[in-house]
């Protein structure tokens, strides 16, 4: 666009005189030419209308005449007589157009030219049309002038991006420079004596279309009613629109594809598009006036303004982006919390400023839940391998605890069958075995605590268990401690061992007391039944993927003294006790037939508030067994009878035999299961009965029963072993064992057991 001092400079370059005036007809430009012309300075001139000039009847035609021009944006002419400054009457035609200025306002541009000399006339007409032809010709764009509908004149450029010559272009109708689709619109456009802008698509002269942009004017020059056409080719342009757009499309596609929600913003924050993952999370084709990222609330709540200020400012954290974790919680599912990770990082220019932010939201719930469930795992099977080693480690010690028992006191029952009522060293012996059997009871529980005890398996009710122990429980807790029975009114029945399970409310009784010390407290014991799925199983203390079902529970609850979470978590840690003189194998143990039960123990604790333990057992149909009542040692002989006793441990072999004899039975020995078949097939017709140890070198208990099998398939076998009967037998279930014998065993035992299976 010229600036006003170089149009100046311009305009003083040409010979007729020109003006330039605004609405209100006040000079506000003019050349040389015009100052020399009426002897006045610019200063002078700067801001004086007509009026102030010429004589008033000159004045007031020329205000006339300006006056049309502004009024119809026509440019016109006509011509004026002036008296010069030495008195000689001059005739001029001055050429009026009015030009736009600052966007609204008009400027009426007037050209004075002398017609007193037609050779100066025409000199000036010729420069003019030169002019005019260099400017034409020099432009990039096409300009065409037509009158009515055919084309007068023509710059080079136009003719050549129509295909013509230029002389070829003139008198040609202009509907046929323009494709049959755009003709009613150009028509339109001619009819009009505005000024109009549009486009439209031109014709060649070999019939092939193509875009242009088109503004035109209507123009009066003398008696002719032209139209000024400016065209310009815009097919590059709207090839790059077109490929703009379908990059747009690819880039909306891609965006649209993505799973994850984005949302773009400009450089202050300010929303500008999203995908339609954001749509479908937002529920809005998009979010309220005025939102921002730098605005949003969640921004404060998750405390990284800093990071966002940062990001805004164009700084880098993590490369190019700010990253941040987000858990949304849906007031409809609060205990479900959903985990987003946001990633928020700027786009930048060739100059490195930054035009636009993109914030991509992941829902990683699943993922943190799955990391969570790991964790869980990962922790329970610790929790599973320190129990299932320790566990070996147990039974394995026990095992051979109850070999060493079993020699301890068999040899003090056979000492004791001589002796008198009276005899001075019949009490050490008794003081021997009570020693013993404490040691028994110790062992049961590492055998427990193993999952591997005894279990003598009948369907018991856990109220009624309860029931028989509350004179018992009542002796046992502290005096200042208030016992609190809630029976279910029906209770299921559960198939489990009743000594172990007295052995476990007695453990949590005696643990509940000692939590309220000397404190006054209730200790409350609930029984019932529910129906636990596996989420709640496995929140047990040791997951051991029970199935989901019915289960009869009975709680054990204390108001005492509660644990931290550093407590709770070693209490069935073997030997980890908070008493001073604790052995730490109470709740171990617990743990233990629970498990060997395939049950489980929730407990549930609060530090100075109490603490409640739940153990879950699953429940069976049927009616309840009738207890067996307890057997009393009997020492009566056996008949005349051939027995081998297979034992890999001299001292039991020994005092095993000492009491087969004693009891009246032929016996021969091995020590392993090889020996064994030795000895039974030297004597296969002689031996009744066999007792046959589980575990030895060599060949095992299981092998050797094999083979005896193959030897003589009716072969009577009595298996004994420091392990429960029910994981032994169901090992040898269908397989024709013939009893089960628990060490370490008594003479009682023993009279029993060969009473079932050789009568």
């Amino acid at each position: 666009m010229l600036t006003v001092p170089v149009f100046a400079g311009i305009i003083d370059c040409l010979r007729d005189p020109i003006v330039v005036k605004d609405r209100q007809h006040r000079i506000v430009l003019a050349n040389e030419a015009f100052c020399a012309l009426v002897r006045r300075t610019r200063q002078e001139l700067f801001g004086k209308s007509e009026l102030d000039i010429l004589p008033e009847h000159q004045a007031k035609e020329v205000w006339s005449h300006d006056e049309q021009v502004f009024e119809t944006a026509i440019a016109g002419t006509n011509d004026l007589a002036i008296v010069d400054s030495r008195g000689a009457e001059r005739t001029f035609r001055i050429r009026r157009t009015v030009v736009p200025a600052d966007g609204q306002a008009l400027l009426l541009v007037s050209v004075i030219h002398d017609t007193s000399s037609i050779s100066k006339a025409e000199q000036a007409y010729d420069e003019s049309e030169t002019r005019y032809r260099m400017l034409a010709d020099a432009t990039f764009e096409g300009i065409g002038l037509t009158e009515g509908q055919l084309v007068v004149d023509a710059n080079d450029q136009l003719a050549s991006m129509l295909g013509y010559s230029r002389e070829e272009l003139i008198g040609v109708p202009v509907q046929q420079l323009v494709a049959p689709e755009s003709r009613e619109q150009v028509a339109t456009a001619i009819g009009s004596e505005r000024k109009a802008a549009y486009e439209h698509m031109a014709m060649r002269k070999d019939g092939s279309t193509f875009p242009v942009e088109v503004r035109a004017r209507a123009a009066v020059v003398g008696n002719r009613r032209l139209r000024v056409t400016a065209i310009r080719d815009i097919t590059d342009r709207r090839r790059m629109e077109a490929a703009l757009e379908q990059e747009k499309r690819t880039l909306d596609n891609i965006i649209n594809l993505n799973p994850f929600p984005i949302q773009i913003f400009d450089k202050d924050g300010r929303f500008v598009r999203q995908n339609e993952a954001s749509r479908a999370m937002t529920r809005s084709e998009s979010p309220p006036p005025g939102y921002g990222l730098f605005d949003d609330p969640v921004v404060e709540k998750l405390g990284i303004r800093e990071q966002m200020d940062k990001l805004k400012q164009g700084e880098t954290i993590r490369g190019e982006a700010v990253w941040y974790d987000y858990s949304y919680i849906d007031p409809s599912l609060p205990s479900n919390p959903t985990c987003f990770n946001y990633i928020s990082y700027p786009v930048k220019d060739e100059q490195g400023e930054i035009t636009y932010l993109v914030h991509m939201l992941e829902d990683v719930t699943k993922r943190k839940r799955a990391e969570l469930d790991r964790a869980k795992l990962e922790a329970h099977m610790r929790d599973l391998q320190k129990l299932e080693s320790l566990g070996i480690l147990a039974g394995g010690i026990a095992h051979d605890f109850n070999n060493l028992l079993l020699a301890i006191t068999g040899n003090a029952e056979l000492a004791l069958l001589p002796l008198s009522p009276s005899a001075p060293s019949r009490e050490n012996i008794d003081e021997i075995l009570r020693v013993a059997r404490r040691a028994a009871e110790l062992c049961g529980q590492m055998l427990a605590y193993s999952g591997k005890g005894r279990f003598v398996v009948g369907r018991l009710s856990l109220s009624r268990v309860v029931q028989e122990m509350s004179q018992m429980l009542a002796v046992s807790v502290s005096r200042k401690a208030s016992l609190r029975y809630i029976f279910s009114g029906r209770m299921p029945f559960i198939e489990a061992d009743a000594a172990q399970l007295r052995q476990v409310i007695m453990n949590l009784i005696i643990n509940a007391s000692e939590a309220l010390g000397d404190d006054a407290g209730t200790i409350t014991v609930v029984t019932g039944e529910m129906i636990c799925d596996r989420d709640y199983l496995s929140d047990s203390c040791v997951d051991d993927h029970l199935p989901g079902g019915r289960y009869a529970f009975v709680e054990v609850s204390d108001t005492g003294c509660g644990m931290d979470a550093q407590t709770a978590k070693r209490i069935f840690d073997p030997f980890f006790s908070t008493k001073f003189t604790g052995r730490g194998l109470g709740l171990a143990a617990v743990l233990g037939i629970v498990r060997g039960h395939r049950g489980a123990i929730k407990v549930t604790t609060t530090p100075a508030k109490g603490s409640t333990f739940q153990i879950l057992l699953p429940a069976v149909e049927g009616e309840q067994d009738d207890p067996l009542p307890a057997e009393e040692p009997v020492a009566r002989k056996a008949r005349r009878r051939t027995i081998l006793l297979v034992e890999d441990d001299p001292d039991v072999r020994q005092v095993g035999a000492k009491l087969l004899k004693y009891l009246g039975a032929e016996v021969l020995v091995a020590n392993d299961g090889r020996q064994c078949v030795e000895v039974f097939r030297a004597h296969l017709e002689q031996i009744d009965c066999v007792i046959l140890d589980l575990t030895m070198p060599v060949m095992n208990g299981d092998e050797a029963f094999e083979e005896l099998r193959k030897l003589k398939k009716d072969v009577r076998v009595i298996l004994t072993s420091g392990y429960n009967e029910v994981d032994v037998t169901q090992r040898f279930d269908g397989r024709g064992l013939a009893g089960y014998l628990q060490k370490p065993y008594g003479m009682a035992a023993l009279v029993k057991i060969l009473d079932d299976v050789l009568t």
